[in-house]
Formats: structure tokens, sequence, C-alpha cells
């Protein structure tokens, strides 16, 4: 039953993304909540994993400094109600990237046990909230993206159902985030797209130091509409002092987390995480900052105390006495009839000692082997080193061996790169110095030479003479995931925008037919310096 299961969620998960651009998802970001407030991540998770009963604050400020506005805040009561039973209340504020949604988070879960180790799950997250736009500035942006943004306040509610199955210590859930969406009033919202969230874990648990500590390793995949399916691992580390946990996603690249629980009680943790991806890289690193007090007890499991029974009183201590007594007296009493009756008959039973140079051969033997078995001992000691010199020898010969084939390798493809660069050179400059032959209906411009520019061919995107449109436009398409350049002209006054500079022509003029690769659809021309 579990196997197909999993088969079931992972496969519709596969095929729910859509091509994502970069622009920020709209999802809660929830991905690195292995523990505290994880309730976010799957709504059964209160039961066990939010360590109920307890007061938490998740806080996670996306590719900005701490001190700016968290994208997001989640401060979060959970209380377990019984062994089956669990729920909990939040406060929630989310910046999408284009909205800030503020309102509060209701959680339900509830658990069932299916037989002796199989247990099933169900939760679910009721988010009721006000929208609005997060930044006045998007106002700068052209009217044919502004056509897909409701600039008034709005207040809706969100349904969030879950279900996760256990086994011993693996477990595999699934969450629907999003799945059913109510704007009580205001313009609908065109980022209420949903997602579909699952995950399989498995808990690997041991003693550290006396204490119970489990390792957690987990894979979940975040299929959210209008965007790819993302794909990431985490691993979680818990102990009663301190926890450690380390993941990676394909969207928002690695991450690496520490925390610590004073007195029992307090548990204050960091998060880092450093975006790799391309589109994304030259972001900031994400800070998560999660403080959390437990209420109630701990969770973790405790060890049987077997000791506390007082086993040992049981044994009669004073009973010994009377016992040994009844055993000497007769042992006495033998003793002296048998003296009495048997006095001849022992000379015959007592065995002669050895003499003096009987003695003296027995030591004598035993001090030769002695001296043998030391012998043998330096002679393999000996030995030993001798082969573990040869060894140490030879790792030695082979590791400088293998240094000076790596210098050698490193040293042909260098001059492998420099041959091929100076190749590339010479090609590039061949094609720089190519008189352009226009094509019917193509714009063109050429100059001899510009103070300060590279010379090529730059593919125009927009000309301005006014500072701040020109800003505007660069913050635009640096927003696109561009990364334009531009160059001041003292002839004319004017800021040129450029996407890119090619060495020829035929280049230029095939970045600018396929409207840079499909990445910009508006007109584009080629601009010379020779």
């Amino acid at each position: 039953m579990l196997r197909y299961f999993l088969l079931f969620v992972f496969g519709s998960i596969s095929f729910a993304g859509i091509a994502q651009n970069a622009e920020l998802p709209t999802d809660f970001r929830q991905h690195n909540l292995n523990q505290i407030n994880s309730s976010l991540f799957n709504p059964t998770f209160s039961l066990d994993r939010n360590l109920p009963q307890s007061l938490a604050l998740w806080s996670r400020w996306q590719w900005q400094s701490i001190d700016g506005d968290p994208t997001t805040l989640f401060v979060n009561y959970t209380q377990k109600l019984n062994e089956t039973l669990a729920g909990g209340l939040g406060f929630l504020q989310h910046n999408t990237g284009i909205y800030l949604q503020t309102g509060l988070n209701l959680n339900v879960a509830w658990a069932g046990a299916l037989d002796d180790n199989t247990t099933i799950y169900l939760g679910v997250n009721i988010f009721s909230f006000d929208q609005k736009l997060a930044d006045e500035q998007l106002i700068l942006l052209p009217e044919s993206e502004l056509q897909s943004i409701n600039t008034e306040n709005s207040f809706s509610t969100q349904i969030s159902p879950g279900i996760r199955l256990t086994s011993n210590t693996f477990s595999v859930g699934i969450a629907v985030q999003n799945a059913v969406s109510l704007t009580l009033s205001g313009p609908d919202n065109p980022e209420s797209n949903g997602s579909v969230v699952g995950f399989v874990s498995n808990d690997f648990p041991f003693q550290l130091w006396g204490n119970h500590t489990f390792f957690r390793p987990q894979l979940y995949l975040n299929a959210i509409s209008g965007f790819d399916t993302q794909v990431g691992i985490n691993a979680l580390l818990g102990h009663p002092q301190f926890w450690a946990q380390g993941g990676y996603n394909n969207f928002y690249g690695p991450s690496l987390g520490l925390g610590v629980t004073l007195a029992k009680k307090i548990a204050i943790g960091g998060l880092l995480e450093f975006p790799t991806d391309n589109e994304i890289s030259e972001e900031d690193p994400t800070f998560e900052l999660t403080v959390s007090y437990f209420i109630g007890k701990q969770t973790f499991a405790k060890k049987p105390q077997v000791e506390e029974e007082p086993l040992l009183e049981e044994k009669p201590m004073l009973e010994e006495k009377p016992l040994t007594e009844e055993k000497t007296e007769p042992a006495k009493e033998n003793k002296t009839v048998d003296t009495t009756k048997d006095t001849k008959k022992v000379p015959e039973v007592t065995p002669k000692r050895p003499s003096r140079r009987q003695l003296r051969l027995q030591e004598k033997r035993r001090q030769d082997s002695i001296d043998q078995a030391i012998i043998a001992a330096n002679a393999a000691r000996k030995e030993k080193n001798r082969l573990d010199s040869i060894a140490r020898a030879r790792e030695q010969q082979r590791r400088i061996q293998a240094e000076l084939d790596s210098i050698a390798k490193a040293k042909s493809k260098e001059m492998a790169l420099l041959r091929e660069k100076a190749r590339q050179d010479s090609i590039a400059q061949v094609e720089l110095n190519k008189d352009v032959v226009l094509l019917p209906n193509e714009r063109y411009e050429e100059v001899a030479k510009e103070d300060g520019l590279e010379p090529g061919f730059y593919l125009i995107a927009n000309v301005f003479g006014t500072k701040r449109y020109y800003e505007n436009f660069m913050k635009t398409l640096k927003g696109r995931g561009l990364s334009p350049g531009s160059f001041y002209r003292n002839v004319n006054g004017y800021n040129y925008v450029y996407l890119q500079r090619y060495n020829s022509i035929n280049e230029a003029r095939k970045a600018r037919d396929s409207k840079f690769n499909g990445k910009y659809q508006d007109k584009l021309w080629i601009f010379r310096i020779r």
C-alpha cells in the first residue's frame, strides 16, 4: 500500500511543473522548516514536529539584509489536546514579491492508527489575510505589465489540507496549498494559484552523550502553478540541547542552519541560504531566524528507568552467617576425627617438594621462554617498521608522480587554451574589420570610434535623453533577469542601453532576429564601433 501511495504522490507532482522565469515564486518558501513551525510545511506536523506545547516565531529575509522588512514572518502557538488531536493559531505576514499578505492561520491535525506500526495523519491550514501592494514603485512598470496587477486591497481565505502516512520511522505525505480560495472583499487575487508539496523522510534514532538523538533526511517536491517544480533535500540532526540542518533546493540553492536549546525551554536557531541558480546567482543570501518557547515538556523519548527497582534488598544477607557456621563446624569435627584415626596415612598423601636444582631448572626454562618471546616480538616489530617504511616511500613516490602528471596535464591544457584563444582573437579581429553590407530596411549605425568603448557590434534596446527614464528602464530589464549595459555619448548627450556586444555582424543579427533568444520582445537595432 505504501509503495503505490509513493508512486502516486511523486508521479502526480512531477507533471505539475510549468516553465518558470526569474520571478519570485508565490509560495510561503517554507521548505527549510524541519522542526519549529513545520506545520506551515505540512499541517499534520503540529502533532509531533512542532514540539507542542510551544510558542514559536519564524522569520525569513529573502535575498535581503537582516535589517529590512521581513519577506515572511510567522508567529504560531501549538497545543496538543490529546494523543490524537492537536491544533494551533498563528499570525502570518508574507511578501510574494508583488503583494504583502497579512492575516491569521488556524491549524488542526488528527492521527489514527491503522495497525501496530502504521499511522495516518490528517490536517488542514486555514489562512485569512488582507492583501495590498508590497511596493508602491510598481507604478513605474510599463502599462503592459501593470494590467495583470491589482492595485486595490483585498481580503481572502485559503484552505490547505494535508495527509501523512508513517510506518515505524518512515514517513510520506502530501499537502495542497490553497486548495480552496475565497475572496471575501476586493478583486480576485491573480497570485492565488495553488501548489502541491510532497515529501518522504525517515528517522534514524541513536544515543549521543546519553541522550536520545535522531537523524532525519527528507526528500521533497514542490509543484507551484506557473513555475518549475522545485526539488529539494534536507537533513536534520536533532538533540535535546542542539540541532543542525542542511539542505539544497534546485531554485533557492543550498542552506545551512544551527540552533541551541537553553534550559530545556527556549530554542534559538538561524539559517543561511545561498542562491546558486543562474537566474538568481547575483542575489544576496537569504536569512532565516527561529525562536521557540516550550511551555510543556519536550517530546524527546525518555530512557526506561529500570534501575529504580530495589532488587538488592531482597537478598537475605543476615541468613548467610548461620549457613557458613553450619558448614565450618562439621568440617572441624571431621578433621579432628581423621587426624586421630588415620595419623599413619598422612605421609603417603603429602607430595614431595622439588629440590633446589629442579627449581633452578624450572626458573631457567621460564626465563628462556620469556626471552624468546621478547626476541620474537622485537623481530616482528622491526619487520613491521621496515614494511611500513617501504609503503610510506612508495606512497610518497606515487604522490610526487601524480603531482608531476597533474602539472604536465595542466601545462598542456593551458597551452591548448592559449592557442585556441589566439585563434579566436585572430578570427574576431578579422570580423571586427570587415565592412558591413546593409540589408533592406535594416536599422544600423556606425562610428569610427568612441572613447572608452571596446570595438564591436552592440545590440541596442533603447536610447534615453532623460536620466530618470533611463534608470527606470535599466531597473525593468534587470527585473526580467537580463544583464544590460549602457554607454553615454558626448556627441548627442544620450544614454545607449544595449543587451550584449558581439564581435561579428552575423552574431548581432542572429541575436536581433531571435529577439535575444526570446528574452526581449521589443525592437532592437545594431550600433557598431570600429
